[in-house]
């Protein structure tokens, strides 16, 4: 069978854990990325969903996951932040012209550098990427990279201080 650029069971997995979800990486494959601004989510609502996230974690200790358990997860907390994501909460920022372009030309830039740009979406409050990793660049570092440079930028830009992302991002291996 062959994978390509997708997950491939039998290829070196590289599972990071520590913050609130378990990020799954291989070298050269296709990853569906979600990053959000900082305010995104109601803080209620973000109580709620870690305390979701907290007792399923508590009842699957186990890592990695099966698909079973993974499909599980987002069914009960992947989908509750994204639909809230929809719905418009926080400074919503990205929507302001200048501001979204700091951020395209951010992922312009590392584009062929650190990944294959396959398509990207940018939303009031949050962005999807969908890239190809490129040997030697890892995810985490990749968004750190992006993370850091437009926040420091958008930032000096509109004139605000503090944190613009969410620490966490979202991120899925593309299987097929």
């Amino acid at each position: 069978m062959c994978y390509g650029p997708f997950y491939n069971p039998e290829d070196g997995l590289v599972i990071q854990t520590g913050g609130s979800l378990p990020h799954w990486n291989q070298t050269r494959k296709i990853q569906f990325i979600t990053i959000r601004l900082a305010d995104s989510l109601p803080q209620d609502r973000i109580a709620e969903i870690r305390s979701i996230k907290d007792e399923f974690l508590h009842q699957h200790p186990e890592q990695p996951w099966s698909s079973e358990t993974i499909r599980h997860y987002h069914t009960l907390v992947g989908i509750a932040e994204e639909k809230l994501m929809d719905n418009g909460y926080g400074s919503c920022i990205l929507r302001l012209p200048q501001v979204r372009n700091v951020l395209e030309e951010t992922i312009r830039y590392f584009d062929g550098l650190r990944f294959k740009l396959i398509a990207y979406v940018i939303m009031p409050n949050h962005v999807h990427l969908l890239i190809q990793t490129i040997e030697n660049n890892a995810l985490a570092d990749i968004l750190h990279s992006i993370k850091r440079y437009t926040a420091r930028n958008i930032n000096k830009l509109i004139e605000r201080t503090g944190g613009l992302w969410f620490r966490e991002y979202y991120d899925r291996m593309i299987r097929n």
